[in-house]
């Protein structure tokens, strides 16, 4: 963090966090783990974090992401089951069906979205369905927004990566950065 405000390139969300810390007057200063007693056990524990990402969507689409998995072959057993899950949150858990065993271990719900995390990995990326206007609408504001400059395939891959899962991802990235 010490070299925090001299970086020649930021990444978006560094950018969003030097252009916060700059309307106050603060210094970094380096301390060593061994000298800082109080941040040095919090930064130890091993905590198993949900998710960095938080992904607030106004109603319209996230109507348009349930209606997604429910039409997606591919998610709709996983996300009816999650939902039934949640329903029954006070009663007795449903166990997880042996044919959504192998895909449910890498998803969860929150907020009557899907999220897919890979364990071993502390955050978790939210699950577009197959729906070509929501995949459209992530792949322009990553790629052809003014603020990305069309990156090129890596970065936008990058950039996308960081916040959102589906089938293919890369194909269809690859897909959209050439045919621009």
């Amino acid at each position: 963090l010490v070299h925090f405000n001299t970086q020649p390139k930021l990444s978006r969300h560094q950018a969003r966090w030097l252009e916060t810390m700059q309307e106050y007057n603060y210094d970094l200063i380096y301390k060593p783990g061994t000298t800082n007693r109080v941040a040095d056990p919090l930064s130890r524990r091993q905590y198993e974090l949900q998710s960095i990402t938080v992904v607030n969507l106004p109603a319209v689409e996230l109507e348009k992401y349930k209606k997604g998995y429910l039409n997606d072959k591919y998610l709709k057993d996983l996300y009816q089951f999650f939902l039934e899950r949640e329903r029954l949150k006070d009663e007795k858990s449903l166990e997880i069906p042996k044919e959504l065993l192998p895909k449910a271990k890498h998803f969860h719900l929150r907020d009557s979205l899907l999220y897919f995390c890979v364990h071993g990995l502390n955050f978790s990326r939210l699950v577009v369905p197959n729906v070509q206007d929501i995949r459209n609408e992530i792949l322009h504001d990553n790629h052809d927004s003014p603020v990305a400059v069309h990156p090129g395939y890596d970065r936008t891959y990058e950039l996308i990566h960081r916040n959102y899962y589906w089938l293919n991802m890369a194909k269809d990235i690859r897909e959209y950065v050439l045919g621009s």
